[in-house]
C-alpha cells in the first residue's frame, strides 16, 4: 500500500522518511508537538554511495577548499581511498591514515595537529576513528562528516568515548554534519563487528533506564524524544 503523503512519515512506517523529517526540522515530538532541531544536515542510507561521495560532502560544506580524510589501515582499503579519490576533484585532500589508533584524547590531539589547515574533516570508519575525528574537529572548531564502515549506532552523537588520563570518559564533541551509510560496504563488515553493533541496539533500554536514573538522582535533563524516534523500528 502506498504511503499517504498527508500523514507524518512515522505513521506511514517510512523510517527513512522520519530521519529526513528530523534533519529538515519537520518532525514533531508526538508527546509535546514540538519540532526538535538537530545539528546533523543529512543522514543518507543507500544500497550504494559509490560516485556520489563528493556531492554529499560538498553540499554540507559550501566554500570548503580543503579536507582531511581520516581512516585507519583497514577502513582506508574498505572505503577511505574511494572517498579521498572522489573528493580530490572538488577540493584539496589530505589523507591521514591512522596506524592502530588508540581511543585516547592524546591521539585526537595529535590528529588535530595533523589536520591543521584543512577546512573540514571526514571520518571513514566506525567507533575509534569516528570518535577521534569528532573530538579533533570539536577541538579545532571545524565541521566534520562520517562515512560509516560498520552498522553501529554512535555515529550521530555529539559525544566521544575516549580515555583521558587513563580513564575512559564520554567527552563533549561535535555532531557530524553528514552521516553516510553505504549498505554495500556495511554488508561486508566482519560478523564480529556486526554482532557488536547489534549489542549496541539491544542495550537501548538500559541506556534509557540509566538516563532516567540520572534525572532522579542528579536532576539532569531528560527527554523521551530519542525513544519516540526509535519506537516504530523497535
Amino acid at each position: 500500500m502506498a504511503a499517504d503523503p498527508r500523514r507524518p512519515a512515522a505513521a506511514n512506517g517510512d523510517h527513512l522518511g522520519v530521519i529526513r523529517e528530523l534533519t529538515e526540522g519537520r518532525w514533531r515530538d508526538p508527546a509535546s508537538g514540538e519540532r526538535p532541531r538537530v545539528p546533523i544536515r543529512a543522514i543518507e542510507i543507500r544500497d550504494s554511495l559509490d560516485g556520489d561521495e563528493a556531492r554529499l560532502l560538498i553540499a554540507g560544506h559550501p566554500g570548503c577548499e580543503s579536507a582531511a580524510v581520516v581512516s585507519d589501515q583497514n577502513t582506508r582499503d574498505i572505503l577511505g581511498r574511494r572517498v579521498a579519490r572522489a573528493l580530490s576533484g572538488r577540493a584539496r585532500v589530505r589523507e591521514i591514515v591512522l596506524d592502530r589508533p588508540k581511543p585516547a584524547v592524546e591521539t585526537a590531539d595529535e590528529l588535530r595537529r595533523r589536520a591543521d589547515g584543512a577546512d573540514a574533516l571526514v571520518a571513514v570508519g566506525s567507533g575509534t576513528v569516528n570518535d577521534l575525528v569528532k573530538y579533533a574537529a570539536f577541538s579545532a572548531g571545524k565541521p566534520y562528516d562520517v562515512f560509516c564502515t560498520s552498522p553501529m549506532n554512535a555515529y550521530s552523537t555529539g559525544a566521544a568515548s575516549l580515555t583521558e588520563g587513563g580513564v575512559k570518559r564520554s567527552l563533549a564533541a561535535r555532531c557530524a554534519r553528514g552521516v553516510f551509510f553505504d549498505l554495500a560496504v556495511l554488508s561486508k563488515c566482519p560478523p564480529r563487528l556486526i554482532a557488536s553493533a547489534f549489542g549496541d541496539v539491544v542495550c537501548r533500554p538500559t541506556a534509557q533506564a540509566d538516563w532516567r536514573l540520572s534525572r532522579a538522582v542528579k536532576n539532569t535533563p531528560y527527554t523521551d524524544i530519542p525513544y519516540a524516534l526509535m519506537a516504530a523500528d523497535e
